[in-house]
């Protein structure tokens, strides 16, 4: 018994004989010729050594064709059987077994990856969107003063306030109200020192004889472009006895909407690139595996 299962096992280990047997199987009988032409064998020789290998697997008929014998056909309903075994049973369920649950694993894995994809996109699309509003806002106040009322003599110029310096630019912006026409001076450290502080007062009998800006008028605004160093200072005189009602100086960056913007939004618009392609890519490969589940299943 052992030694035909050797048998058994020898003859149908090569897939030419294989082939013989599935071919005869089929057409019930073939002879040398068909065998050799169905094989798309031209070497006669390798031929006889197959048909030989199937010993008593195989017989001639009364024509000469080759038959399977009765074990011939055992041998043949053993590939066949042997061979759906492999493919997997078509009466059997799709989606069930070990390869049903692969395919539900890669269904579920493709559609996380698909919404995790689409949820990237959206977020990054949406601060794109948001992007140009923040790097258009107006400029911030870094500070300021507001000065309370006082009353200007004739001829007396007075101190007021020094401009702080800062790392940045900066724009000054001075605006004031006065009952009578008055003139406001931006001094430099040197200007201001012979005027004020080599005194040590805050009041000077007379009026500048040179400074960095001059605007005169009961009420005015003055803008000034000052780069953050070195350190300015704000004086006013008047002709005449004049009440100042408001004086407000205020100190507004100019960096970041005049000089950096470039900068400020670029850099992000590559970061939001290249998130919207790796978003892609997580979509793509979702749906790689929806459709590998479908396949499989």
């Amino acid at each position: 018994m052992a030694s035909d299962w050797n048998s058994l096992y020898k003859a149908l280990a090569d897939p030419t004989r294989r082939q013989i047997i599935e071919l005869l199987y089929t057409r019930g009988a073939a002879s040398y010729t068909e065998i050799m032409a169905a094989l798309n064998v031209d070497n006669t020789g390798k031929l006889n050594y197959h048909l030989r290998m199937l010993g008593r697997l195989i017989q001639k008929d009364e024509q000469g064709r080759y038959t399977l014998s009765e074990s011939g056909v055992h041998a043949a309903s053993l590939l066949k059987s042997l061979s759906q075994s492999r493919s997997g049973d078509p009466t059997t369920p799709s989606g069930s077994g070990a390869g049903g649950g692969t395919s539900l694993l890669r269904l579920a894995g493709g559609i996380v990856l698909i919404i995790v994809g689409v949820l990237i996109i959206v977020i990054v699309l949406s601060a794109a969107v948001a992007l140009p509003f923040f790097a258009l806002t107006s400029p911030s106040v870094r500070g300021g003063a507001n000065i309370p009322g006082f009353t200007l003599e004739p001829h007396i110029t007075r101190f007021l306030i020094g401009i702080p310096t800062n790392s940045l630019p900066e724009k000054v912006n001075i605006t004031w109200s006065s009952s009578a026409p008055v003139s406001v001076f931006v001094l430099n450290q040197t200007q201001a020192n012979s005027l004020f502080f080599s005194k040590a007062s805050t009041e000077a009998n007379t009026t500048p004889t040179s400074w960095v800006e001059k605007t005169s008028g009961a009420k005015g605004d003055l803008i000034l472009n000052y780069s953050g160093a070195p350190p300015l200072y704000l004086a006013v005189s008047s002709n005449t006895s004049a009440y100042v009602q408001r004086f407000t100086v205020s100190y507004t960056s100019i960096s970041k909407p005049e000089q950096s913007y470039h900068s400020a939004i670029i850099i992000p618009l590559i970061v939001i690139a290249i998130l919207v392609v790796f978003g892609l890519l997580i979509v793509y490969l979702g749906v790689r595996l929806v459709r590998g589940s479908r396949r499989a299943a």
